[in-house]
């Protein structure tokens, strides 16, 4: 695999290296991502005595042989109804964490911001603070 080179690169310049948080935070957000994945799919305990079963994203049922209890009421609902709130809850994190980690992908470096900031605008119409305009200058 041969490298390519970089065309916007001024002759002499060298690119900065990556900082290793801007190759972490979206390695991190993807597995932010998977676990929220497994957490809307895999089976869960609804009342520490009703055993609901995932099933994608199509809801959540009792398991067979499950109780039905006076307090807990009508256990299909509910457990639909667990199972759905975890699917939001898993589809909210992991939307949050797509947001994290393009930003953390795309975020500029130190290096970058300095660069940006020495070079100035690209047109060129912006005086250095030391250089007073023509129309302030006082004829002697």
């Amino acid at each position: 695999m041969h490298a390519v080179p970089d065309v916007d690169r001024a002759p002499g310049r060298t690119k900065a290296s990556v900082p290793l948080w801007r190759r972490v935070v979206p390695v991190l957000a993807i597995s932010v991502m998977v676990m929220s994945a497994i957490y809307a799919t895999v089976p869960f305990t609804f009342a520490g005595v009703v055993e609901c079963r995932q099933h994608g994203l199509a809801g959540a049922t009792p398991a067979p042989g499950t109780p039905a209890g006076i307090i807990i009421g009508d256990i299909d609902q509910r457990c639909a109804e667990a199972g759905n709130s975890r699917m939001a809850m898993a589809a909210s994190t992991a939307v949050l964490a797509a947001v994290v980690g393009l930003a953390g992908a795309f975020a500029p470096t130190t290096a970058e911001v300095e660069a940006r900031r020495a070079g100035g605008p690209k047109g060129g119409n912006r005086a250095s603070s030391d250089v007073r305009p023509p129309s302030a200058v006082v004829p002697a």
